[in-house]
């Protein structure tokens, strides 16, 4: 009886313990989030050591490039024009720079290393741990945004499974 109780809760416990992890899944991000680890090492310029889903988030995905660095990628259909209006019209805690050429509009938060872009109502962020590198925040900002770039292009492809996921209303 008492190896009974202790296997189950051994069990649950790594249960428990998995559903707060990230998952690494070879392949999970491109059909989640339209892109994968080759486009962010071409974007930042860098090697991406590793891809992972992020657990409870099915729009998140988080690639980890050299050492402890990590970029986080959400996509969210719906979420776009809603989202970059309040950071654009200062509703959001910390102010933030528009951006130009980033989709239909973006903006960049430095303090966060975050770039918030919408296109056709669909949102990507992308959030930059800390920096390791000697890069000026105009270059990580740059980098970021042709991360929303390859989403928005990857959106525009009938065969991702974001293209038919966001709103188009105006």
């Amino acid at each position: 009886m008492i190896f009974s109780i202790a296997s189950r809760t051994l069990v649950l416990l790594v249960a428990l313990a998995a559903c707060d992890a990230p998952s690494s899944v070879a392949g999970a991000c491109r059909h989640r989030i339209g892109i994968g680890s080759g486009d962010v090492s071409a974007a930042l310029n860098t090697r991406t050591s590793e891809e992972r889903t992020v657990q409870g988030d099915a729009q998140t995905c988080q690639f980890v490039i050299s050492g402890p660095t990590t970029v986080d990628v959400s996509v969210r259909p719906g979420m776009g024009r809603v989202t970059v209006s309040s950071w654009i019209r200062g509703r959001m805690p910390l102010a933030a720079a528009a951006v130009n050429g980033v989709g239909d509009y973006a903006v960049w938060q430095p303090q966060l290393r975050e770039l918030i872009a919408e296109q056709n109502d669909l949102l990507c962020d992308v959030t930059l741990s800390a920096d390791n590198t000697k890069e000026s925040a105009d270059s990580v900002r740059d980098r970021a945004g042709a991360l929303c770039t390859m989403v928005f292009a990857s959106a525009r492809n009938a065969n991702t499974p974001v293209a038919g996921n966001h709103s188009t209303r105006r």
